[in-house]
């Protein structure tokens, strides 16, 4: 599971003001707010790469995390940007779940499209089959095909028992989701289902 106790974070100014959020495997979790609200700083809490001003993140079991931002090795090929993170995890058969193909695998990071990296970001965050998938908008940058695959994946991996929280901007997206968590101001305006909501309403006020 997942779980933040009265999480805060501050920079020139509070951008996470006592968040609490609780997530289970086997539920995809959907974060919504507009632009500067804290979601991705949310979601690196969670992940472990940020700490808190104060409060407590509990994560049950393995994590794979997908950044907004791209944090992959822009100088190495796909297939040596895999090996790499295989080993590192400990990984000796890596399945893609068709996010790449053949034709990628020689490729320089630095030579593919915003959208084949955010595909090798996804495949490399599910490497080890982590029990939380955690996305900072997967879909951005990606085509309605490979969106079609995420919503696959994101399916297959409730399916297993495992547990995915991603942000996004898209209402239709928010609708994959079991439960979603809105942001404003730093702070949650609403969580629960996601069918039926006004979202620029709840978003905006």
């Amino acid at each position: 599971m997942i779980l933040t106790k009265n999480v805060c974070k501050k920079f020139q100014k509070p951008v996470l003001n006592n968040i609490n959020f609780e997530g289970k495997t086997g539920e995809i979790i959907g974060i919504a707010g507009e632009n500067g609200s804290g979601k991705s700083t949310l979601l690196s809490i969670v992940a472990g790469l940020m700490k808190p001003d104060g409060g407590e993140v509990h994560v049950t079991g393995k994590i794979g995390y997908v950044p907004q931002e791209n944090a992959l090795f822009d100088n190495l090929s796909v297939r040596d940007n895999l090996n790499f993170w295989a080993s590192a995890y400990g990984v000796k058969e890596a399945e893609y779940g068709g996010w790449l193909d053949g034709g990628m695998m020689k490729k320089k990071v630095y030579e593919l499209s915003g959208g084949m990296k955010k595909r090798l970001s996804i495949a490399l965050a599910c490497l080890h089959k982590p029990d939380w998938l955690i996305m900072d908008e997967p879909s951005a940058a990606l085509d309605i095909g490979f969106k079609g695959i995420l919503l696959k994946n994101l399916e297959e991996r409730r399916g297993a028992g495992a547990g995915v929280v991603f942000t996004s901007h898209q209402p239709d997206e928010l609708l994959w989701c079991d439960r979603i968590y809105i942001l404003r101001d730093g702070a949650f305006v609403y969580e629960g289902k996601p069918q039926g909501i006004d979202l620029p309403e709840v978003l905006y006020g």
